[in-house]
């Protein structure tokens, strides 16, 4: 039986002991019962200010303790719709805090339009016509009188109290590069062309990081939407993703307060004093260290500062005078509300929602800056190179059936010619069934290419599961086409994916502009003429668009069927897309055919998102499989990319003699659920036929078939890496996969004919 968790709302929460920060100029509550929170601090030396900080809300809303400024650390949405930013600045708007000060985040995408659109990003196109009135929600006279500002790369200073101190904020919204989200720091291809292309592989802009980072000036309160380098800011996966050129720019800025947000499994704070013999070091610390899990007190160590005398002459003029001064503190804030990591579970009846940490700063100004050196600073962008297959180490997942073979991870020098003998030893499972002299197929599966080329293994037929091109511009499609024609496969069968564009004819007439006005409308006939054309033809190539297809591979061999389709649940309005509503109608069109060529998985099958851990597969497609109308030996799909995977799925049957035909109602098999994290398709399986029966009939062709207990080879053929996958042990240092490297080759395919 499944077990899940479930969010919770704040009251079947049980909390833990609060976790308090305290110094002598500031206090944080990271950790707290909202009933139990302390008033502001109350002493002889002044009053204090009370900052709630909070950040990547995307669009959620929650309660919110009072406090005297309200800072948002940006990802006010999840993808910049109007109705994202609506709701969030009905939320603030409605909060009571004098002063609210916001930055956009790498998920408001239409906030950065004016760059990213220019280069085509997907991400935003479909928000842009929207962005004025975002604008407007943002900075105008609704958002004034309920105390917002926004900033973008800018600073303001203000008030809490008519005669109180004024305090300086410096927000921007910028972020290491995440495959060019917005906001992203500016980069380029090793060629130095076409910045902000999210298909290419790249670089740092050293320049424009230079530039951005020091436009920072020296304020009270840092807000950025990307954390500081190794300061609460490591992810899942163990790897610390903030920005090292403002790391290296902290000994000089070293504000009272900087906030964060972006990852959200490292939600924390702490209070940092700088120390001057170390040349003011930034620290080094994560949610798990244990100074961050219980509560914290900082005494002053006052430090003597020796200064000039006043000119005076009653005065020594050769005694050296002494001042008492504060020592200067930063307290960092990761702020972010969304729950991801160690933390997202609790002890309590349910999962939790989010926490919110509340800073009290001392209203006194720092100590005196005294003379600071110049601090030259760059930007070493750390990551793993990507590297050619030759410097990789394959590992072998083969899977093996009576009647099918799958090789999904494999050296490609010992990849066999043809599906082996059946094993007879004694200590390998017996394959009953499969006869070494019969005639197989070879399939070579692959999906997601987006106009690259890499080697691919010999095949009978080539499979392809969509997205052929990035924006399915003439030259894209040039590309991958003359790739495709050279390779070596008899039958090339090929389907169209979201991002072939211009294929969805009708969407494409009334959409082209937002996607291809730089470049211009592109010609439809002239790539269908790629496709489908006499060069095509020669070239084995089919392309199929709802439609069915039947072929031999070999004359006198069997005959097989395919039906390929390019739909895929809606996702921002890209080609080929359908609404939740349309599902059913567009899968029950799918015939019942040997080979299922679908650009999108079913619900449940190698359709696991990275981000969010997201099921996004088609619940009408996984419906239709659980009848024995719709029993393919072969779905390839691909779409989701960091679920490339495989795996033989033999199908439970309540009724042996139940035919194989769309009106049998009588059976219902379950598909299965299956991820390529599963243990099960982590290393090689061999499955056996027992208990399958011969089906009985008139005609000789019947014979002797499987009948329910027959089975399905599942494939995910995403050749773009992504996910867990995309870092494999190298010869001599981890290296990151290759488009179509290991964990993302061609899975290639035997069935027996």
């Amino acid at each position: 039986m499944a077990s899940f968790n479930l969010f919770a709302s704040i009251e079947a929460l049980e909390y833990g002991p609060s976790i308090t920060f305290k110094a002598p100029r500031e206090v944080v509550h990271l950790e707290y019962p909202p009933s139990q929170l302390a008033a502001k601090p109350s002493t002889d030396k002044g009053e204090w200010t009370r900052f709630v900080c909070i950040s990547d809300t995307h669009a959620r809303t929650f309660d919110v303790p009072d406090g005297d400024v309200l800072l948002h650390g940006g990802d006010l949405t999840n993808l910049g719709t109007e109705a994202d930013f609506q709701k969030t600045m009905d939320w603030l708007c409605g909060l009571p805090h004098k002063i609210k000060i916001i930055i956009a985040g790498n998920h408001d995408l239409t906030l950065h339009a004016d760059c990213l659109c220019a280069y085509n990003n997907p991400f935003v196109r479909y928000g842009l016509k929207n962005r004025e009135r975002i604008m407007r929600m943002l900075k105008g006279d609704r958002a004034k009188q309920a105390g917002i500002v926004y900033l973008e790369d800018e600073q303001y200073d203000f008030k809490v109290k008519e005669d109180g101190r004024v305090w300086s904020v410096y927000g921007s919204p910028w972020s290491p590069w995440y495959y060019n989200w917005a906001f992203n720091y500016q980069r380029e291809d090793a060629t130095g062309s076409q910045r902000f292309r999210y298909d290419q592989p790249m670089l740092i802009d050293p320049e424009f990081l230079e530039e951005l980072i020091s436009k920072f000036p020296k304020t009270d309160i840092l807000l950025t939407h990307g954390p500081v380098h190794k300061i609460l800011d490591r992810v899942n996966g163990g790897e610390d993703v903030g920005c090292e050129a403002l790391r290296a720019r902290f000994p000089e800025l070293r504000p009272r307060l900087h906030l964060a947000g972006h990852i959200h499994e490292a939600h924390g704070a702490y209070i940092h004093t700088w120390d001057p013999s170390n040349n003011f070091e930034p620290p080094t610390v994560r949610n798990d260290d244990p100074r961050m899990l219980t509560n914290q007190t900082i005494i002053d160590d006052i430090r003597v500062l020796d200064v000039e005398p006043a000119n005076d002459a009653s005065q020594d003029s050769a005694t050296a005078a002494t001042v008492e001064a504060e020592p200067e503190r930063t307290v960092f804030v990761n702020a972010a509300n969304w729950p991801m990591g160690h933390r997202a579970t609790r002890n309590g009846r349910s999962r939790p929602t989010k926490s919110k940490s509340i800073l009290h700063i001392h209203n006194s100004s720092q100590a005196s800056e005294g003379q600071r050196p110049a601090y030259i600073y760059r930007y070493l962008y750390s990551s793993i190179p990507i590297m050619t297959s030759e410097v990789l180490e394959y590992t072998n997942v083969v899977f093996k059936s009576p009647g099918e073979v799958v090789y999904l991870d494999y050296p490609p020098s010992q990849l066999p010619e043809k599906p082996p003998p059946p094993p007879t030893s004694s200590d390998s499972p017996s394959l009953t069934g499969c006869d070494p002299d019969s005639e197989w197929t070879r399939f070579i599966c692959i999906s997601d290419t987006h106009s690259r080329t890499f080697s691919v293994p010999p095949g009978d037929v080539l499979l392809h599961s969509g997205d052929l091109t990035n924006l399915g511009t003439v030259d894209e499609f040039r590309k991958t086409m003359e790739w495709l024609y050279a390779l070596p496969h008899k039958i090339k069968i090929i389907i169209a994916g979201n991002h072939d564009l211009t294929l969805h004819a009708d969407w494409y007439e009334g959409q082209w502009e937002d996607w291809h006005k730089r470049q211009g409308k592109q010609d439809l006939q002239a790539i269908l003429m790629m496709l489908k054309g006499d060069y095509a033809k020669n070239a084995g190539i089919v392309y199929l668009q709802d439609e069915r297809y039947e072929f031999r591979v070999r004359e006198g061999g069997r005959m097989w069927s395919v039906y390929g389709s390019p739909w895929s649940p809606e996702f921002c309005d890209w080609a080929f897309n359908y609404a939740p509503e349309d599902a059913e109608e567009i899968v029950s069109r799918f015939p019942n055919t040997d080979i299922l060529l679908t650009h999108c998985p079913a619900r449940g099958i190698f359709d696991r998102t990275t981000i969010g851990g997201e099921h996004v597969g088609c619940e009408a497609l996984r419906a239709r499989l659980g009848l024995s109308e719709l029993r393919p030996r072969l779905h390839v799909a691909g779409h989701i990319h960091e679920a490339h995977g495989a795996y033989i799925h033999t199908w439970d049957s309540p009724d042996s003699n139940c035919s194989f035909s769309p009106s049998s109602d009588s059976s219902r098999a379950e598909p299965p659920s299956v991820q390529n994290d599963d243990e099960r398709v982590l290393s090689s399986q061999s499955f056996t036929d027992a208990g399958v029966e011969e089906g009985e009939g008139e005609g000789e062709e019947v014979k002797g078939r499987r009948t329910q207990a027959e089975r399905t080879v599942f494939v995910n053929a995403a050749n773009w890496p992504m996910g867990w996958k995309t870092k494999r042990p190298g010869k001599w240092a981890p290296v990151r996969v290759p488009f179509g490297g290991p964990g993302f080759q061609a899975v290639v395919v035997g069935l027996k004919d």
